[in-house]
Formats: C-alpha cells, structure tokens, sequence
C-alpha cells in the first residue's frame, strides 16, 4: 500500500506538470477545471494516505525503513511543487523580477483554484455580454456590468478586433493577490472603495480589464516591457490623451522621467515602477496613431528583453532613440497647446448670447497672464494659515474648528514643505540625491518625528518623485490659491472633476461680460453645470477677474442649487514688485455662520540656496531631537519568496535520503537471505 501512496503522487505531480506545459504550449490560459482540479485533489488525498500510512508504520512496524524511506521519496513532489509555486509567484511581489516559464507553466493549473475560491467567498455574479462581475454587493451591478461591456467593445474596437474570451472581473482580492490581472482575470476594486466616474466605473478597474482584452493575444513566448503593457492598459482606462500627455511632460521637467533604453533594460523592462504609467501611456497612444494596432500587437506580443531593439525594428521600422525622440515631440506638441485647464475650458459649451470669439480671445488672455502670474512661484519662500472658523452646530470653546499651517521652499526641482495640521505634523524634503518624509502626531501630546524609510523605494529617482507627490498634495489641499497667485482657472481641469459626475459636456459658460470699477476693467465669468446633471454635484459659480492686473480673481461667488449653499470668497493681493501676490482670501458661508480663511504670512520671491535643501538644515529645523527611523511598509513578501529554492534542497535531500534509506534495506534484506 505504502508504495501505491508514493506512485500516485508522483503521477498526479507529473501529470499536473505535463498538463500544465500542454496548456501552455497550446496557449489554452483557461482550462476546463475538472482535470487540473481533479489532479490537485488526488495529489494531496495520495499525500495525506501516505503521510498516515508511513507514520503508522513508523510507531508500530514492521519494516519502518521502507516507511521512512516511502514517506521520504512520497514528499519530494510536494517539496518541488512548493518551491514552483514560490517561484511563480515571486513577479506578483517583486516586479523586478521576470515572469518566466514557472509563473506560464504554473498559470492554467492555478486559474481553475482562484475560481474555485471565488466561488467561496464571492458567491454573487452578475454576467454581461463580455464581462461577469464576480462579488457584487452593489444594487447597480447589472449597469456596472453594461458600462464594463462597452469599455471592452472601446478596447476591442482600438484593437481592430471583434472578439474576445470571456473576462472575469473580481471585485476584491483572490489568493492575497489585488488590483492586478492574470490572463482573463481582472481582479480590480472593492464595491465603494474608490471614486467613480459617471458610468460606476472606477480607472482602476478599467485598467485591469483593460489589460485582459490585450492578453488574449498572448503566446506563450510573449513578454512584453512594462512600459508597453502597463501603458495599453493606462491609455485605455479612460483618461484623456491629453491628461496623459501633461503627466508625463510634468515628469519629464521634473526630471523623472527616463530614456525608452532604459525602461527596456533588464532593471525596468518586468518593473511597474511609476514611469512605465506615466511614460508608457502617451507612448502607446503614439504608436497607436502612428503605426497602427496590427504593427503593435505584432511588437506587443513577440519582443523579448534581450532583443527589443531588434523586434522593435523588424515590427516598426525604427530604433529605440529614434522613437524616443519621436514620441516625446508628440507629447510636446499635446503640451504647447495650453495648459489642462485651458484645454477643458476651451471645450465647454457657450451659451448663445457669448460670442465664441470672444470667449477664445478671453482665454488667450487669461493664460498669457497666468503664466506670468504663478512663474515667481517656482522660486519661493512661502508661510500661509489656513483656518475654518466654527459654524451654528460647533461649540464656542475654541473660535477654530480647525487650521493649519503650510511653510512652502521651493527652488526649481528642489522643494521642502512642513505641514501643521489638528492632529500632527509633517515635513517632506525632495531633492534628487536625498528625499525624506517624516511626521509626527499630537496624541495624547508632541511625540518625536519618525521618518519614514520606504522599503520599495529603490532608487533615490522613485524616493524624489514620491516625496514631490507628497509636497504637491499638501500645497494643493489648502494653498493652491497661495502657490498660484490668485490663477483661479487653473484649478479647473477635467482630473479635478473625477468621482464627482461631472464632465466635460456638463458644464457650461452661463455668462462673460466686462465692467470697469476703480479704473480696473473687470471680467465676469459664470460656469455652471448645464441642465441634464442631477443630485448634489450641480454646481453655480462666477468669477470676477481683474484684468488690468493679471486677471488675478477679485471675487467668487458659489451657489450649489440642490444643497442650498451660498457662499461668496473675497480675495486681497500685495504688489511687491509690481506684480500681485495674495495675501488672503475669505470665504463666508451664512447658512452655516461658517468663515474659511487663507492668510499667506510670507511670500518672498528669488532663487533660495541649494545648502537649505541639505539633508542636515532639513532635520536641523525639526528641532534638537534627531527623528526616530521607521519602515514605512511592511518588508515585501518577495524577501520570502527569495528563499523559494530552499525548497528544491529540501526536495533534493528528501529524494537521496529516500532513495539511500531504500537501498540500505534492501542491502540488509539480501545480506539475512544469504
């Protein structure tokens, strides 16, 4: 019996691996499960007859060499299964690392399983035309599914295809694994978790599925770089070109971005890093319009990293630098149209009595002087106070309800900002060579700065651009008006608008009139949300610019109909060098007896020196004590899976042992015969 257990598992392993390579081989990502399952659960069952049956033997004999040796032999299978299933999963964890044949072979074994959980866990499916939403709780689950159905038919019809595997989309994570996507899985959004767009789609999720469509036409010898296939699935989630176009020209004259030779060399070609979204999807929607879908999905899925100029050339016709050069002039010519905002304002629909040409000579002008308005701002020292005064329903105890304090430097690609909030503190640094964040809370009381070392941050490029992304975000939650000199159309670009409804269409010019007051020629602007846009995100605001001094904006006035609130801001400027500089804005909402006030303390303009963005003067200012250094993630489960071939020792030594323990009691068992 023990040596039936032993053989069975060996040709369940060995079958389960001959399946997998057929699969494979014959590009069939999404087998019928009842084999591979089959195989699955007659391996494990031979394992526990044979883990019972040695151990039994062990205790009570007779023979318990050939027990130990059965259960020595009957175990390697399971010891190389794991290390093959470590080993495959090792990409998911650390996309430094190349999903090879181990994560192919290992696929179409592993897909039937994920399922077999979602069906556990995720009883609910919801199925459409081309798309089942597996774990829905939403009440909308079948227009969810519509508006997935019609962004595949989009990506399809981008593809130049008509057809396409069945896609599941799960709505939460399998096998610990999420917002990712695996062949024909998209394993995207929990219901409720992110924003949503008009239709209750999330970008993530349609990034996901996105990536399923181009996958089907995967063969098993394709291995497309990040930046392409990170980019189809970035250019194809719904944002506009254009909004593609400004990240990636923002990263670039921020020095962030990278040379397409380097995102194709080994230590970028399998990684996710942030450049191959934001480079990668202005890159795709070039080749899209300039080669067309057949010569990409040719590039697509034949290039490998060790030939990728060669297969570029034999599928394009045009070398790396070259179409470098080509796909950033492109970006740049996006660009030098205007800024986003201009671009979405110069899309909005007129009402009849504005002239159009009127309107576009508006814009010229406004724009012209935005950008001599907010140009010092590249080079400032800047303090500001940001309080909201309690209204009818807050105590009296404290005249705040709450403020915060911002102290802004920046000097071109150099930036350090410390952030008072209620609740703590923090301070980032970003310069190239050296960026930090750090923070602390005031609970129960002012606790040391802890500084937060990123574990995934590997190279000073990735720890700079996160540590802009912090500076930017803390600067635009509460001084955006500050850092941009009272440029208030600025602030309205379509990215501004997600999750809320609203698009472009949905807005309107209700109003352009001019007025003079003072001497000063005043322009009068109202946008609002046109008719067919329903609930809280109807929106009535107007503008008042000075036109004689920047168009900075004198006055707003917000009128949100369906909420019933009005509120009116008030803003007043400096004039240091002749040009204005705020120096605060009021906004007074009466409904609510509530005052929201910005005061900029300071605002020097002029080139800072480089020693002030030293990593020493940075924690010198955070006060005598030096900040406590804490990992800010948890150690990536990659620095586990790195020790995947400890399984394969383990097998080889269970192997020999087994076999020398067999060949010893078979010595003694021929030396008594004699």
């Amino acid at each position: 019996m023990l040596a039936r257990w032993v053989f069975t598992v060996w040709g369940a392993w060995l079958g389960a691996l001959g399946l997998a390579a057929a699969l494979t081989a014959s590009q069939v990502w999404n087998p019928n499960p009842i084999l591979p399952v089959g195989l699955a659960v007659l391996m494990l069952t031979a394992l526990l007859g044979l883990a019972i049956t040695a151990i039994v033997r062990l205790i009570r004999g007779p023979r318990r060499d050939r027990a130990l040796a059965g259960l020595l032999v009957g175990t390697v299978p399971l010891w190389f299964l794991i290390g093959h299933i470590l080993m495959a999963t090792r990409p998911a964890f650390d996309r430094h690392v190349p999903p090879g044949w181990p994560t192919k072979v290992l696929a179409p074994l592993a897909r039937p399983l994920a399922d077999l959980e979602a069906r556990w866990f995720y009883p609910e499916r919801t199925s459409g035309k081309r798309v089942t939403m597996v774990g829905a709780q939403a009440k909308n689950a079948g227009a969810l599914v519509a508006a997935m159905d019609r962004h595949v038919e989009a990506s399809l019809a981008r593809l130049g295809q008509s057809a396409t595997w069945p896609i599941v989309w799960y709505r939460g994570p399998l096998f610990g694994l999420q917002r990712c996507a695996i062949y024909d899985m998209a394993i995207g959004t929990e219901v409720g978790q992110y924003q949503h767009g008009p239709d209750g789609l999330t970008d993530l999720d349609r990034h996901e599925v996105a990536h399923c469509v181009i996958t089907r036409n995967y063969t098993a010898m394709s291995d497309p770089p990040r930046v392409l296939l990170e980019g189809w699935a970035q250019a194809n989630q719904g944002t506009p070109a254009e909004e593609l176009a400004d990240t990636a020209w923002n990263d670039r004259e921020k020095g962030l971005s990278l040379p397409l030779r380097r995102l194709v060399a080994p230590d970028w070609y399998w990684y996710s890093g942030t450049a191959a979204y934001n480079q990668g999807a202005p890159l795709v929607n070039y080749l899209f319009r300039v080669y067309g879908p057949e010569r990409f999905l040719k590039l697509y899925t034949t290039c490998q990293q060790a030939t990728f100029e060669s297969d570029l050339r034999a599928s394009l016709g045009v070398g790396l630098d070259e179409l470098d050069a080509a796909y950033w002039a492109d970006v740049e010519r996006v660009v030098r149209t205007g800024p986003p905002a201009r671009r979405w304002l110069k899309g909005l629909k007129l009402d009849p009595d504005i002239d159009p040409a009127a309107w576009d000579a508006f814009l010229a002008d406004y724009f012209a002087a935005a950008a001599r308005l907010v140009a010092p701002y590249d080079q400032v020292r800047l303090a500001t106070t940001f309080r909201i005064a309690k209204g009818i329903k807050a105590g009296r105890d404290d005249p705040y309800e709450y403020e915060d304090r911002l102290t802004l430097l920046r000097s071109g690609p150099l930036a350090r900002v410390r952030h008072r909030l209620n609740d703590g503190e923090y301070a980032t640094l970003a310069h190239p060579d050296h960026s930090l964040r750090t923070f602390r809370k005031f609970i129960p009381e002012i606790v040391p700065w802890t500084i937060h070392e990123d574990a995934y941050q590997a190279t000073p490029q990735e720890a700079y651009r996160r540590a802009l992304e912090w500076i930017e975000s803390a600067s635009d939650d509460n001084a955006f008006v500050a850092t941009h000199g009272g440029a208030a159309l600025l602030q309205y670009a379509p990215q501004n608008y997600k999750g809320f409804g609203i698009t472009i269409p949905d807005y309107e010019v209700a109003r352009l009139t001019t007025s003079t007051s003072d001497g000063h020629r005043l322009v009068t602007l109202r946008l609002r949300t046109g008719p067919e846009v329903k609930g809280r995100d109807r929106v009535d605001s107007t503008l008042v610019f000075d036109a004689d001094d920047l168009f900075v904006v004198r006055s707003i006035h917000y009128g949100e109909p369906l909420q019933n609130v009005v509120s009116d801001c008030r803003f007043e400027y400096d004039h240091p060098d002749g040009r204005p500089a705020l120096r605060s804005f009021v906004r007074t909402i009466p409904a609510e007896q509530r005052t929201i006030r910005l005061d900029v303390e300071e605002c020097r303009f002029g080139p800072i020196p480089e020693a002030e963005f030293a990593l020493e003067p940075f924690l010198a200012d955070l006060g005598p004590d030096r900040p406590n250094w804490q990992q800010a993630v948890e150690p990536s489960t990659a620095t586990l899976l790195d020790w995947y071939w400890l399984a394969f020792v383990a097998g080889g030594i269970s192997l020999a042992g087994g076999s020398g323990v067999a060949l010893r009691s078979r010595d003694r068992r021929a030396l008594r015969a004699d």
